[in-house]
């Protein structure tokens, strides 16, 4: 009987739910506390160390930044133009010598220093002789020298050497070494040969001889 009367007693009416609901309607639940404050982060960190004492005439070295600090010195770029092309040269024109230079060649009143003659040689042997020679030549200082081709017609092949030899003064290594080139006089062969005039050596140093080139 008592058991029964104790569970009749905790029961609730209908009044005392409706107060109950009410009650807890006006009432605004608390906000959740942050596991850490906010105040931690304001905390000061660990103290920085004390200079060390300089020693008479030792100068006191800048700090060190912290994190990646841009170069301040420009770098060079990824991939360097490329050299300006050297202009073709032609009959009579100079580069790296004054025109009073360049009419005493065209009149042929320089001293011939070295002689090349290409009379009997093919179109290659010919082009490989005049390599040799400028190398040689422009080893030796020797600055004033005359290439010989002959008039001949182009069944002789004196024609086309007359033709292309210009046209191998033009292509390196040649190009590098010639300042100026043009027909020599009558008494040196006319339009048969030209004359060339070489740029100083840097360092001048003899070649290897080679198995042929018909040169003094």
């Amino acid at each position: 009987m008592s058991a029964r009367k104790g569970k009749a007693a905790r029961r609730l009416s209908d009044e005392d739910r409706d107060l109950w609901r009410l009650m807890t309607q006006s009432v605004t639940p608390l906000a959740a506390k942050p596991a850490f404050s906010d105040k931690l982060s304001a905390l000061p960190g660990p103290p920085e160390p004390d200079p060390k004492p300089l020693l008479p005439g030792q100068e006191a070295k800048p700090a060190k930044q912290r994190g990646f600090a841009r170069p301040q010195a420009q770098l060079p770029p990824l991939f360097a133009p490329p050299p300006a092309p050297t202009p073709y040269l032609k009959h009579g024109e100079a580069q790296g010598i004054d025109r009073r230079k360049l009419k005493r060649m065209q009149r042929g009143k320089l001293e011939i220093q070295a002689r090349l003659d290409l009379h009997g040689f093919t179109q290659s042997q010919a082009q490989a002789a005049v390599i040799e020679f400028l190398e040689r030549c422009q080893a030796q200082d020797k600055r004033n020298v005359i290439i010989v081709t002959g008039k001949g017609n182009s069944k002789e092949g004196g024609g086309v050497l007359r033709s292309r030899l210009p046209e191998w003064l033009n292509l390196p290594p040649n190009r590098q070494r010639v300042l100026s080139y043009d027909y020599s006089q009558p008494k040196d062969g006319g339009t048969g040969a030209l004359y060339v005039v070489l740029r100083k050596a840097r360092s001048p140093q003899s070649p290897a001889p080679r198995p042929f080139g018909r040169f003094k």
